[in-house]
């Protein structure tokens, strides 16, 4: 085999490999900029609006503390009246997003934000998955 040969094939293969990972990347990249419609679906967002005023932070914060002792209150995200209050709660090792009724402050949903597809998404996106599969976590290896 000649050297041209030899070459032609190695760019062949290393194209294909560098392709793959970049098509990979970038077609996570292209579903995770829906990620605020798909979170709106698959973290329970939607509510039906009412003609009531919304509750406040302190009755958010005594229906977590009811339902979710162990949580840190950390933010609370008021959308629109046909969505629910997102707040953002933080237990050692990890951050939940829970998802309240704007009207009668019930916990609708409680998600680990460390679990769940569209933080695998992230995941694929940003580092290929090498945390979940290989020990390698914010930039260094873990042995």
């Amino acid at each position: 085999m000649s050297i041209r040969k030899l070459l032609t094939r190695l760019h062949l293969i290393l194209g294909l490999g560098t392709g793959l990972l970049f098509f990979v990347i970038a077609l996570s990249g292209a579903i995770y900029t829906w990620e605020p419609e798909f979170s709106r679906l698959a973290y329970h967002q939607a509510v039906a609006a009412q003609d009531k005023p919304v509750v406040s932070i302190t009755d958010l914060r005594h229906s977590l503390e009811k339902t979710f002792p162990e949580g840190d209150f950390r933010t609370a995200l008021y959308r629109d009246p046909e969505s629910s209050i997102e707040v953002l709660l933080y237990a050692p090792g990890t951050y939940y997003l829970a998802q309240l009724n704007p009207y009668s402050a019930e916990l609708i949903h409680l998600q680990d934000m460390n679990k769940g597809w569209i933080n695998y998404l992230k995941k694929l996106h940003r580092n290929l998955l090498l945390g979940v599969f290989w020990g390698f976590r914010e930039g260094l290896w873990y042995v």
